[in-house]
């Protein structure tokens, strides 16, 4: 088996080979590509001409927010391994978002992982990310929070202050108006927002709106409005997109309190918001450790934001053979080479579980 990048992270086996998330959806047609997760920064292989492989969970998400259906798409359940060639790819559940999956390719005795974004921590919405107790020979690792000093707050912690940010806007006679991940942090809140309150109207605007109705066909009892419903009448809380900057026509007279809920809050300041709270459904830096020291990799590929920084970091305090996997740009190296080829620093071995503590 052999591993490359470029736009995409490839695996051959002679004349058969596959793709995973590729950026683009010029992917070539006899190339079977797989599909991780529904955000879109991840599904440019449905629009494309290839077969893809993806969960129903996920092309339903995608079908929901384009509004169209998806090109050549098989649906690939859970441990339900499809063999392509000689590789055996199976989907495990990766946490984050409904329908989101780990990658995991085998080739004889290699074995390979590939976490996509992923979230151990049991979620609202979806259980946790699997941690498969496998020693695989590759691991490729996303890396959206690699950086040790990004501070998260336990997630339930920051629900509570989302739910007294909520409390406390509405005593004061505002309405919240929270930006928030249209595809899996707003379903997550409003899922939240429905335990902890019984009559809470919940407006939604249309972003958030059409991919919520893919989560409720799993959660009935599921409750929000769209916003061009929305009425003044009773208080209520206002979720709007994360990007949208400006306040919707109906709200445009009314005196709102101003909120965020991001990930992303733990890397830049949002000072326009009345309110912020880092909260999120990808691994945190802990999360990142904790699944590397279950999966014991030979070699590390990092991916994603903070993946030179990260790799740097296990190199020098873990002796963890750790690279960006950009590092495998228009090549394709062996498995059984990767343990001994990249970064590896000479005066390291093999790390144990002792390293991490």
């Amino acid at each position: 088996m052999e591993i490359g990048y470029n736009r995409g992270i490839i695996i051959s086996d002679g004349d058969k080979k596959i793709l995973l998330d590729p950026e683009t959806s010029s992917t070539p047609i006899g190339i079977p590509t797989f599909v991780s997760h529904a955000h879109s920064d991840h599904t440019a292989a449905i629009r494309g001409s290839s077969i893809s492989y993806c969960t129903p969970e996920t092309r339903m998400l995608y079908e929901q927010v384009n509004g169209k259906p998806g090109r050549n798409i098989n649906e690939l359940g859970y441990y339900s391994p499809v063999e392509i060639g000689e590789l055996q790819v199976e989907f495990i559940p990766a946490g984050h978002l409904l329908g989101a999956a780990q990658i995991i390719v085998r080739h004889r005795e290699e074995s390979l992982i590939f976490t996509g974004d992923f979230c151990p921590e049991p979620l609202i919405s979806v259980p946790g990310a699997d941690l498969p107790r496998d020693n695989f020979d590759v691991c490729i690792i996303e890396t959206t929070y690699g950086k040790k000093s990004l501070s998260f707050s336990p997630r339930s912690t920051s629900r509570v202050r989302i739910l007294q940010f909520i409390m406390s806007s509405i005593q004061k006679g505002v309405i919240p108006v929270i930006n928030i991940s249209q595809v899996g942090g707003a379903q997550e809140l409003i899922l939240f927002l429905n335990q902890m309150t019984r009559d809470l109207p919940i407006y939604v605007d249309d972003k958030i709106a059409v991919p919520s109705e893919v989560y409720r066909s799993r959660y009935p009892q599921m409750r929000f409005s769209p916003l061009d419903s929305f009425s003044d009448s009773t208080p209520s809380v206002v979720l709007m997109s994360r990007a949208a900057k400006h306040l919707p026509h109906v709200l445009s007279d009314k005196k709102v309190s101003r909120g965020i809920v991001s990930g992303q809050v733990s890397r830049f300041g949002f000072s326009r918001f009345d309110f912020t709270v880092p909260l999120s459904t990808h691994a945190t830096y802990d999360e990142l450790i904790t699944m590397i020291q279950s999966v014991k990799p030979s070699k590390l590929f990092t991916h994603y934001s903070y993946a030179e920084e990260f790799a740097k970091h296990l190199r020098s305090d873990f002796g963890i053979n750790a690279s960006p996997i950009k590092v495998l740009k228009d090549k394709l190296i062996p498995t059984k080479e990767l343990a001994d080829s990249l970064f590896l620093p000479a005066h390291h071995g093999p790390f144990t579980l002792d390293d991490f503590f």
